[in-house]
Formats: structure tokens, C-alpha cells, sequence
């Protein structure tokens, strides 16, 4: 039997091979020999990938295609169990409207994700990575990360709760810190957070804290941004901020933004402490007029104060959009603050 796609030219094949399922691709490269499989790689790349751990359920996300591994089994029985991919492992195929849906229960659904991405990654190595959760890993799980190329994700966050055991914490203080893709952006009483860092200037790091037990904020002195849910914070995280910036410990912070405040019953003058708001001065707010995102601030026009650094930033309250918000003007932004501000995650 013929097949009339294998007499295109290469390139216009492998470009409708990138049209197909996700799962569809997979299974067609499995039917090929090498030398195809050995085209595939170089040609082909599945969408970007997201996945998420945590310690009972893994999820991975590649286009339309879902695969789910959880300890404990949500879903009802069915009888459509299905033995895919060169795995071992076994799904339920569970069809949706938004994509199909693959559910496996296993007892180790961090082991069997990675291994599921490797398996991915290894076959298609042009495809790239869209985000990455990683929630509360043991060693061995941070080990099975380690072996995870990720430069090749956009962003990322690995949640380590600190005493876990010694080898987790020497793994997260040592190894992960020092690759040049990750950033210690907190660490608090009870939880460190690892974020992955921009690999190119022109890209946002954004900052998402959540608090447990402590109060008080410990900031990376690099920190650029802080974006906060509400949820759990209270205004001394918010004067935590504040002083930091003013004693010029986060110095490099441009803007926070923190969402859902409506509970907080936020004051400025308690916020600022002991430090004096300035008067808003429009000239020395000038290089930011241009940008569509700023103009609520210009019309708005916070409390003013400046740092130790001479730095001037004005903080906003706006209880309708139910917002916090300090950013740090600049009279003479550069171009990289200004792309910076231009990819804002709000």
C-alpha cells in the first residue's frame, strides 16, 4: 500500500507531521525505522510542555494531550484501560472537550512524569518547555529534576519545605542556586522557593511569594519583582517591603504588585512607619508617561518616598481594582526597565 505523504519532500512532510495530535505524532514516530526516527528529531518538535508535582498527583501537558498521575484514583472506573507508549504504565483514556485525557494511579507520580518527559524530550529534543511547578520534593525528586534540562522552560517554581532532610537541603542550597537558569528569590520560616531565571535581559522575573507562618519577608537582594496574591498576606509583609527597599537591601526591586487586598483595611501613613511620604513631582517621573500600563499611576499619583540610594518610587492603594502596588521611577529608564515594564505579568 502506498502512502501518498512519505512522496512529499521532507520539509513539507515534517511540516504536516507538526499539524497532528500530540499523541498522534508519538505513535507515528514509533512506527518508523531509525533513519526516519533520526529525520523526526531533527524536524520535528512537539508543543511546549508544561508539567506539575506535587507529592500525590503529577500532571504533564503537551498541546490537546493531558497525561495524569495521582496516588490516589478521581476518576470512575472504566473499562477502556489502555497499555501506551513504551512505558510502564497503564491509562485510562478519558476524552474531553478541551483535549484528551490520559489517568494513571501509581504509586510514585513525580518518578512517573519525569519519566514520561524524558521519554518526550528524549524523542523530540527541539520541543521546549512552557512551565514547570515542582511542590514540595523529596531528594530523590530533586535529583530526578537535576537531570531536567531547564533553560529550555520559560518559567518555573520548585517549592522546598525547609529540615525536610539534610540531602534536600544541601541539594536545594548547593546545587540548585548555583545554575545559572535558577535564582533563590525567598526563603522564609517554613518554605524556600527556587524561580527559574530569565535567560534573556528582556524578560520579566517575576517574583510570586506565598507565607506560611512567618511574618516577615526575607527578600533576594537581586529581587526585581514582586507579584503577590493576596491570599495570607498581611500589611506587615507589605512594611516589610517597603523598608527593605528604603534601607536599600532590595535595590535592584522596580515593581510589586499584589492582588486581592480588600481584607488588608491597607493605611499608607502604617505602612510608611517612621518614614515621610514626598509630594508627587511630575518631572522626575518623566520616561514612563509612554507606556499604556502606567497611566493609572500618573493619574493616580501615590505617596512618594525615596530610599538610601536617592531612588524615588510612589506606593498605591486602589481599593476599587483592589490593588497594591509600589513602582520605582526612574528620570532616564533604559531600555532594558522599559521592556522589563513592557512584559509585566499582570
Amino acid at each position: 500500500m502506498s502512502f501518498p505523504l512519505l512522496s512529499l519532500p521532507h520539509l513539507a512532510f515534517f511540516e504536516v507531521i507538526k499539524g497532528m495530535n500530540p499523541i498522534d505524532i508519538v505513535y507515528l514516530n514509533m512506527a518508523f525505522g531509525k533513519h526516519m526516527q533520526s529525520m523526526m528529531k531533527r524536524h520535528v518538535s512537539l508543543e511546549d510542555i508544561d508539567f506539575f508535582t506535587d507529592l500525590s498527583v503529577a500532571r504533564l501537558t503537551c498541546g490537546e494531550f493531558t497525561w495524569i498521575f495521582s496516588k490516589f484514583k478521581f476518576w470512575e472506573d472504566a473499562n477502556d484501560v489502555k497499555h501506551l507508549l513504551p512505558l510502564p504504565y497503564t491509562a485510562i483514556d478519558s476524552p474531553r472537550p478541551d483535549g484528551q485525557y490520559w489517568q494513571t494511579e501509581i504509586d510514585n507520580p513525580t518518578k512517573a512524569v519525569m519519566h514520561l518527559l524524558d521519554f518526550l524530550m528524549t524523542n523530540f529534543p527541539r520541543t521546549s518547555g512552557s512551565n514547570f511547578h515542582f511542590l514540595n520534593p523529596n531528594s530523590k525528586d530533586l535529583q530526578l529534576l537535576n537531570g531536567i534540562d531547564l533553560k529550555s522552560y520559560r518559567n518555573g517554581r520548585i517549592v522546598v519545605q525547609n529540615g525536610v532532610d539534610a540531602v534536600t537541603d544541601n541539594f536545594f542550597n548547593e546545587n540548585l542556586k548555583n545554575r545559572d537558569v535558577l535564582l533563590v528569590c525567598s526563603a522564609g520560616t517554613n518554605f524556600k522557593q527556587v524561580y527559574l531565571k530569565s535567560l534573556r535581559k528582556n524578560e520579566v522575573l517575576a517574583l510570586e511569594r506565598k507565607f506560611y507562618v512567618d511574618k516577615q519577608m526575607s527578600l533576594d537582594r537581586q529581587c526585581e519583582y514582586i507579584v503577590l496574591s493576596g491570599l495570607g498576606i498581611y500589611e506587615a509583609h507589605l512594611q516589610n517591603i517597603v523598608q527593605n527597599w528604603m534601607k536599600g537591601v532590595t535595590n535592584n526591586l522596580i515593581f510589586v504588585y499584589v492582588k486581592s487586598i480588600k481584607n488588608m483595611n491597607l493605611n499608607i501613613r502604617r505602612i510608611l512607619g517612621k518614614e515621610r511620604a514626598e509630594r508627587w513631582n511630575d518631572v522626575e517621573m518623566k520616561g514612563f508617561e509612554g507606556l499604556s500600563q502606567f497611566t493609572s499611576y500618573f493619574i493616580e499619583k501615590g505617596a512618594i518616598i525615596r530610599n538610601v540610594n536617592n531612588k524615588i518610587a510612589s506606593i498605591h492603594i486602589n481599593q476599587e481594582a483592589d490593588t497594591f502596588s509600589i513602582v520605582v521611577w526612574s528620570t532616564n529608564p533604559n531600555h532594558r526597565t522599559l521592556k522589563l515594564h513592557q512584559c509585566l505579568p499582570l
